[in-house]
Parts: C-alpha cells; structure tokens; sequence
C-alpha cells in the first residue's frame, strides 16, 4: 500500500502540472482583455499610461511561457497572485471562502452518503415492496429536478411557509450564540445539495446489495445456521459497500460543480460565488487558483477512495 500510494503522489503531479497548464493557455486564448473588467465602458476606460502600468504589474506584458513559470512558482509559494479587480492578495480572500465551501460540501456529502446507505439497504431488504416501489419512484424524481428547483423549493416552505430557518447567508446580526446560528444558516444549502446525493447512493446501494445477497458465500453463510442479520451486516453489507465507496470520489466532484448553484442562490459566501464573480470579472488569478484547487480536490478525493476500497475488502491488492 505504501508504495502504491508513492506512485499515486508521483503521478499526480505532473497531472497537476498538465491541468494547470492547460487552464493557463485557455484563459491566455480567451477573447478579450482581464484589464478591460477593471473599468465600465461608460467611465472612460484606462488611459494608456495607467494601462501599461497594470499590464507589467500583473505580467501581461511578458511572453506566454514566463508568465506560466513565474505562476507556477508562486502558486508552490503558496501566492496566488493579486485579484485584477479589486488588487487583492487571491490567498487571502479564498481561504475563508475555501472554509465555507468544505463545510458544505462535507456536510452534504456525509448526509448523503449515511442517509443513502441507510434507504439504499431498507430498500434491498424489502425488495419488490409497496416501499422499495415507493424509495425507487422517489430517488428517481429526485434525481431528474434540478438543484436549484430544491434550493428555491426549500426556500419557500421553510422561509416563507413555515419562517424557521434563514434563506442567505452565514450569520445573522446580533446573534448570540454564532455557532449555533452558523448551523442554522447550513441546514438549507446542506439540504438542497445532498438531495441528489442521498438518492444517488440508495440506488447504488440497493443494486450492489441485491447483488451481494445473490452470491454462493452468502447462502452459505445462511446454511451454516447463520442469522439473517449476522449475514446481512458481517458479510453481505461490507462487500456491498464497495460500490459505495468507489462513487464517493465521483461525486465529491458533483458536489463541487453543484455548490456553485447553491451557494449563488443561498448566497453562501464559498469558492463557487466567488468563481461566478471571477469568471464575470475576468479575474484570471482567482480563476487558476479556483482551477487548481478544484483539481487537487480530485486527486485527494481519489486516492483516499482507493485506500478505503482496500481496507473494506481486503482482497484488493495495490501492491
């Protein structure tokens, strides 16, 4: 295991490096000038000297190939560079946004996975049932409306229905205990993203399970004199969750992608409303960092989920 996750590490970097490179020539490709964001039409614009003043403050002026090297060297220093609108270090702004969006995404992801497992095997147990009928037909229709018809639904039963929860934000002013108020402005956002998760992973879960209930070793678990529970969770559960395990990675990545709507209609202060912002902007260096982060997010992601793997089933071997 350790040398597999050696080689993991040793490919995952020049992935990275590929990635970022990439990012760098689209947006070096892309129509139109980052310093152009920097001022409205209707004011006038930049004058030409302020204008070749902020083109060699941010490297614009440099060759294509120096300007990736030197950002490259200051994304290993840990500087992202300085927002082209509003000339802030893009570090310090992401990092409480970064916070945020973890929060989310974890929460959503952890209530998604325990909430899918827990149907997913409720739903195999009680296979062909009016309630495996009812859990199917429901993850289905979850699974086709979109997250930002939920995020808008929630909103309105639980804000304007039924005012318990708030709609926007982190915190509400003058509130006096913060933490608890930082809950209750999660509990909708976390709601409307981990929706689709909860009925991706029942579905995942019940096929696998079903799957695993039909194997030899497991009728002849039962033949042995075995319970059906001892059966169910020592045996037939482990191996089922294999398949679970093996979708997290992928959808930690949907999550990511998803929580760009949440958050822009919860306005969640997180990194997907600020990439909406940066992309709206121009803002070249808050979208490499953006860029980046997301890919290393990936990488971490997929290499924990083939650790994982190897410690539900033993059988797998990276060696």
């Amino acid at each position: 295991m350790q040398q597999y996750l050696i080689r993991r590490v040793l490919v995952a970097i020049p992935t990275l490096l590929i990635i970022s490179f990439i990012m760098f020539l689209l947006l070096d490709l892309a129509p139109g000038d980052p310093l152009a964001a920097m001022v409205r039409p209707e004011q006038g614009g930049l004058s030409k000297e302020t204008y070749e003043y902020y083109r060699a403050r941010f490297g614009l002026d440099k060759p294509f190939l120096l300007r990736y090297l030197y950002w490259l060297r200051e994304t290993l220093r840990g500087n992202f560079g300085i927002r082209t609108v509003n000339f802030r270090p893009v570090a310090e702004e992401l990092a409480p946004r970064l916070r945020n969006t973890l929060v989310l995404a974890s929460c959503s992801l952890l209530l998604g996975v325990s909430l899918g497992v827990a149907v997913g095997v409720i739903s195999a147990i009680f296979k062909y049932s009016l309630l495996d009928y009812a859990i199917t037909v429901t993850a289905f229709a979850t699974l086709s409306v979109p997250v930002f018809f939920v995020a808008f639904l929630l909103i309105y039963v639980f804000t304007y229905l039924w005012p318990v929860l708030p709609a926007a934000g982190t915190s509400t002013v003058g509130a006096k205990q913060p933490f608890l108020d930082y809950i209750r402005h999660l509990i909708l956002p976390v709601l409307a993203l981990s929706t689709v998760e909860v009925a991706t992973f029942a579905r995942y879960m019940r096929s696998g399970l079903l799957k695993v209930l039909s194997e030899d070793y497991i009728r002849t678990a039962a033949a042995k004199g075995l319970s059906y529970n001892r059966v169910l969770l020592k045996h037939a559960l482990r191996n089922a969750l294999t398949t679970v395990v093996t979708m997290i990675g992928f959808r930690l990545q949907v999550l990511v992608a998803g929580a760009v709507v949440v958050e822009s209609v919860f306005n969640w202060p997180g990194m997907g409303s600020m990439f909406l912002d940066g992309v709206h902007g121009r803002d070249f260096p808050l979208i490499m960092a953006y860029t980046l982060i997301f890919a290393v997010a990936i990488v971490i992601s997929n290499l924990l989920v083939d650790v994982a793997y190897a410690v539900i089933d033993p059988r797998v071997s990276y060696d």
